[in-house]
């Protein structure tokens, strides 16, 4: 039955009624049924039981002696709109109906009815209302974790960045974020899910990255129980969770080629088969990847399909490198300070000019992630109300330091880059794990820029 499906014991329902057997009567079937009901007799205990008092349904008369219940319905959805309101009258007409509703009346009731009847009606109402409430909440996580990882767009580049981001967030196209490492490219997926018409629903991030090859499709897809050894129950996949949502792949050209022709044909058919099942489970998500690779390269070398690079493709965004977008390096930074001033109960208003300096100097090669974890240790580090140049540390350098640094006469950002790597390797005595930490960047990217640049712990690069 529909009314099972409600959660009644969460809802509190308030009757309104100057007949006492109508009153007391409502009252006694939505208790029996698991509500928390109870009942005044005018207008004026209505409101004065809203001051006080919280309901998530009202059960309204029309005919009240000390008010008309639609000029009451009005003053009360003023006060407190977040009840839904059923009316209920002995004189039922088309036109009472419609002015019911347009006053914000949720339903409407004639007289007399059955206690079925009220029950279906209030349950109808109840569902609503504890939906909408968990639609709130989901708001307030997703506007508080914009607080935690906000976007600023003073750059033109970035400017262009959230243009693009608001025209396709309200599609179903597939969408590839390309940009270096720590440049925010699940924190841009997040706005986009949060202005989609899907915004309501799950948004499920998956670093490909992170998964191993034997439990990938597992994660993606599911896998029955007894699927394989460790299977004791059926696991829901990535897919199925996000379902009527979005889902996040990141780094989606870590994927191995098998795992990579199966989402291709989940993209296709738009549907999923669980590991160990041969069954077929329909799915409704929307996908967006990001990558710091260079896919059409890897395509060329048989690392990924071209044909699966068209579908995630479908509308290409690249978000700059933070040096490359100065305008927003103090907003952002500013944006931390506040954040983690909260965060630590600091109370640091601002930085001091020469840090401000350093900033806009600074190469940032771990990007936002660099600035937000740069910020946060000299918030923790701060005793006084202004963020010092003593207080912020990139690696094991100073600030002064690392602005001798990077004034030195370098021919490229990629010199700078490697010029830098080196340096901290040199200062650990080539300890790679103690490196990537002071980098702020993951191991296995330390790893392949060693390789890049040649490096060798016995002698500096030429």
């Amino acid at each position: 039955m529909i009314s099972e499906e409600v959660e009644r014991n969460l809802c509190r329902i308030l009757v309104v009624d100057d007949e006492p057997s109508v009153m007391t009567g409502c009252v006694k079937i939505l208790e029996s049924a698991g509500y928390n009901a109870e009942g005044v007799g005018n207008g004026m205990s209505l409101m004065e039981k809203a001051k006080n008092f919280s309901f998530d349904v009202v059960l309204l008369d029309m005919k009240l002696p000390d008010r008309d219940g639609i000029e009451l319905l009005s003053e009360f959805k003023k006060m407190d709109p977040r009840p839904y309101v059923i009316m209920m009258t002995a004189y039922p007409t088309v036109s009472t109906a419609v002015e019911a509703m347009k006053r914000g009346a949720f339903d409407y009731i004639p007289k007399p009815f059955s206690p079925e009847q009220l029950l279906m009606h209030v349950d109808r109402a109840a569902r609503a209302r504890i939906e909408e409430d968990k639609k709130e909440d989901y708001r307030k996580r997703i506007l508080h974790k914009e607080e935690e990882t906000f976007i600023v767009a003073n750059s033109p580049q970035m400017k262009e960045v959230m243009n693009l981001a608001q025209k396709v967030a309200d599609t179903d196209a597939t969408v590839l974020i390309t940009g270096e490492s720590g440049t925010g490219k699940e924190v841009l997926a997040e706005r986009i899910h949060a202005l989609s018409h899907r915004k309501d629903k799950e948004f499920v991030a998956v670093d490909c990255s992170a998964i191993a090859d034997g439990v990938v499709e597992s994660e993606l897809f599911g896998h029955a129980k007894g699927a394989f050894t460790g299977a004791w129950s059926m696991h829901r996949g990535s897919f199925e969770i996000a379902s009527g949502g979005t889902l996040f792949l990141d780094e989606v050209g870590n994927l191995n080629l098998s795992t990579q022709s199966k989402l291709l044909r989940v993209i296709q058919e738009k549907e999923i088969k669980r590991v160990g099942e041969a069954r077929p489970i329909k799915i409704d998500v929307r996908i967006i990847s990001a990558t710091n690779r260079d896919l059409e390269k890897e395509v060329e070398k048989g690392n990924f399909r071209e044909d699966l690079l068209f579908r995630l493709n479908v509308f290409p965004i690249k978000i700059p490198p933070l040096r490359e977008r100065k305008e927003d390096i103090i907003p952002l930074a500013t944006g931390f300070l506040r954040i983690f001033c909260k965060k630590h109960g600091k109370n640091i208003i601002e930085f001091e000019k020469k840090v401000e300096e350093f900033m806009l100097g600074y190469n940032w090669p771990g990007n936002i992630r660099e600035l937000k974890n740069l910020v946060e240790r000299g918030v923790i580090v701060e005793e006084r109300g202004i963020l010092t140049k003593s207080s912020v540390v990139v690696g094991d350098n100073a600030i002064e330091k690392v602005t001798k640094e990077i004034d030195k006469s370098i021919s490229s950002l990629e010199e700078m880059e490697r010029e830098h790597i080196l340096n901290v390797l040199e200062k650990t005595g080539w300890n790679k794990k103690k490196s990537a930490k002071i980098l702020k960047i993951d191991p296995k990217t330390l790893y392949a820029k060693i390789k890049k640049y040649n490096f060798s712990s016995s002698k500096k690069p030429k």
